[in-house]
């Protein structure tokens, strides 16, 4: 109960975030705190996270739930009362500069192993 299953786009997305952060999935699942054979079978939709790590997933990889559940295209941001053609734009500056950001070798703070230590 509370789990989104047997739904492709997820895996998909699981994937690409895989892909985009240059992560295993070995090293994704020990971040969420599962196994990877957990993550596996999320990737070929045999199963799918609770709610919670849902929400946990978006909130560590600044993604919204809407993109990881491939209702949206573009994985950052949307606003009520945007137009599509607004949150497009929007998304596409932030994706503009995650790369500038990579090239340059600015650490991604959306990681909290990146964070400033105190």
């Amino acid at each position: 109960m509370g789990q989104v299953t047997g739904y492709k786009p997820f895996g998909q997305r699981i994937e690409q975030l895989l892909q985009d952060n240059q992560l295993t999935r070995a090293e994704f699942a020990a971040r969420l705190g599962t196994s990877t054979a957990v993550v596996g079978q999320w990737i070929r939709g045999e199963r799918g996270p609770t709610i919670q790590t849902l929400v946990s997933i978006a909130d560590a990889y600044v993604v919204s739930l809407d993109w990881l559940c491939g209702r949206k295209e573009m994985p950052y941001l949307s606003g009520p009362g945007w137009t599509k053609e607004q949150e497009d734009i929007i998304n596409l500056l932030v994706a503009h500069f995650d790369e500038v950001n990579k090239a340059a070798g600015i650490p991604d703070l959306s990681d909290p192993k990146n964070w400033p230590k105190d």
